[in-house]
């Protein structure tokens, strides 16, 4: 008995597991698609198209429900800081603007709502390192 307390504690399953890191599954999948959309050649034109629409959409839905998760998890929505969030602001008006001024409304309207899911992942993102004590 006295051999075995002098072991090293083994550390519990339960250590690793998701509830210690919310949101991983949901950011590592947000984060896969958007990889995979990054790296897929000619992807500006596959998006478009069915059934990549499909991936794209799902990536879409994925980043704003991660989003909403970190806001969830911290009870606010973080700032990015020195002054990223006005730059984030005028960037959406202007998005705003181009979509209600565009000579092809629909292909700007698709473009509007990539740059709400680029917005979403960008302060999911900050939210979940800001509070994560080892991300990774």
């Amino acid at each position: 008995m006295a051999a075995d307390s002098s072991s090293p504690p083994v550390s519990s399953p339960s250590s690793t597991s998701p509830s210690s890191n919310p949101g991983r599954l949901l950011g590592l999948l947000t984060a896969l698609l958007y990889g995979l959309f990054t790296l897929l050649p000619n992807s500006h034109s596959l998006m478009v198209g069915w059934p990549w629409v499909f991936v794209w959409q799902t990536w879409f839905w994925l980043t704003a429900l991660w989003c909403l998760w970190q806001i969830g998890q911290n009870k606010r929505l973080i700032s990015l800081g020195l002054g990223f969030d006005w730059l984030m602001v005028a960037l959406a008006i202007a998005v705003m603007l181009s979509v209600v001024e565009a000579e092809f409304p629909q292909q700007a309207r698709w473009y509007g709502w990539m740059f709400c899911a680029f917005l979403a992942g960008l302060y999911g993102l900050r939210s979940w390192l800001k509070v994560q004590t080892n991300p990774w």
